[in-house]
């Protein structure tokens, strides 16, 4: 199987710690990762996508090093992109999308083409991750649209044709990230932060609510844990995705005084109210909560 992108129930990709931006912030190269090497189009794939300007391979998963070490000699490919499981590959490799080889796929009846419209429903609205299916086989490409799983799941006859279709058809997505120190200096450094980035992608009109939301959510990991806010900043042509991480694996969660009334309202009450959608996502080491926030959210 190939996988492109942060798998199914992953936290948002990891990208450079820069905390001002680039004069000319590009958008991303769709970043792809790589599962298993056993499958003879694999050297194919390398060949005709290494040096594409629009493609960077950023991990690939393998637990046979004879067989890792082969296609790094052949095709030049950095070591620390290697990886021994896909766990590893997807939580540090942070690849963008994911695309599923079901060629081999064994499969006990067509209903279960269905995990992956449940999957793609999963992530829709963050971290907004596509899933795409490629198979060669007509009759197993019917089946499946059969099911009506392709009207959230997309399949496809070749790698290529898969991967033109996300390349082309995607939105721009541009990311920034910042650790920030466990500190109140942390929030106005967080705003800050927030400001220039939106600023540098021609989202003024987002900075006010971007602003509101990145204070609540700092604020919470300072007062409920010990750690370094990461402040994940994301956007596209559609909205701005804030997220923040920490280290505690206790879900966020609204906790209004039900004795104050409005008298007393929680930050994340007030997320709920300026943002388009928010949730708290599970992570390998605590936790995100993230908003999405677009147009409509202008204060």
């Amino acid at each position: 199987m190939l996988a492109l992108a942060a798998i199914i129930f992953s936290p948002p990709p990891r990208v450079s710690a820069q905390t001002k931006p680039p004069e000319n912030a590009n958008p991303a190269a769709l970043r792809v990762g790589i599962v298993g090497l056993v499958h003879g189009h694999v050297g194919g794939f390398l060949q005709q996508n290494q040096h594409r300007s629009d493609i960077q391979i950023v991990g690939v998963a393998e637990p046979d090093s004879k067989l890792a070490a082969f296609y790094q000699s052949k095709f030049a490919l950095a070591q620390d992109i290697f990886f021994l499981n896909v766990d590893e590959m997807l939580q540090k490799a942070k690849p963008q999308a994911v695309l599923v080889d079901v060629n081999a796929l064994d499969v006990p009846a067509s209903s279960a083409w269905s995990v992956f419209t449940s999957a793609r429903w999963h992530v829709r609205t963050w971290p907004d991750v596509p899933i795409v299916l490629v198979c060669g086989q007509v009759d197993r490409r019917a089946t499946i649209e059969g099911t009506g799983a392709t009207r959230y799941v997309p399949v496809h006859a070749t790698t290529q044709a898969a991967l033109a279709a996300l390349t082309d058809d995607r939105r721009a997505r541009q990311r920034a990230r910042i650790v920030l120190p466990a500190s109140l200096a942390s929030l106005r450094r967080a705003r800050e932060f927030v400001a220039e980035w939106l600023a540098a992608w021609s989202h003024q009109e987002l900075i006010a609510v971007g602003t509101v939301v990145v204070n609540v959510f700092v604020e919470n990991v300072l007062q409920h844990t010990a750690c370094e806010p990461v402040l994940i900043l994301e956007c596209d042509s559609t909205a701005v995705f804030i997220s923040v991480r920490d280290d505690s694996s206790t879900p966020a969660a609204r906790h209004e005084d039900p004795l104050r009334g409005g008298e007393r309202i929680s930050g994340l009450a007030i997320v709920a109210s300026v943002c388009r959608a928010w949730g708290s996502t599970p992570t390998p080491s605590g936790k995100a909560v993230w908003a999405v926030v677009g147009p409509e959210n202008q204060l």
